[in-house]
């Protein structure tokens, strides 16, 4: 009985490249990642933004909602438009496009009338 010998391959950036060769042929089971990181607060605040959204569309239906000044920050203004319904949206008086989160209310008042 004759021996058969199987033959090896190897790519031809292993042997031509020693740092190639050492990352791509010598640790196979190292991977890069394939998807991005999930941001766990971007993922909170449009959760967040869609239980506002459903509220004050549930308080438009019943009747509850004449009108409404929409105070977010930027992102979560993006997220709520998009998911107020059309009765919500004509009952928006105006829109502050800024984040007022960490200001004390008279600050927010103050804010909020200086236009008027």
């Amino acid at each position: 009985m004759g021996m058969t010998s199987t033959p090896i391959f190897r790519s031809s950036a292993c042997s031509r490249r020693p740092t190639i060769h050492r990352r791509i042929c010598r640790e196979p089971t190292r991977q890069a990642r394939a998807v991005e990181q999930t941001d766990w607060h971007d993922l909170a605040e449009r959760k967040f933004a869609g239980e506002v959204a459903e509220t004050v569309n549930a308080a438009c239906f019943n009747g509850g909602l004449k009108a409404i000044v929409v105070a977010p920050p930027p992102r979560t203004l993006s997220e709520l438009r998009s998911r107020f319904s059309e009765a919500v949206k004509e009952r928006i008086l105006a829109e502050v496009n800024k984040d007022l989160t960490k200001h004390p209310t008279y600050e927010i008042e103050r804010y909020l009338t200086a236009g008027t």
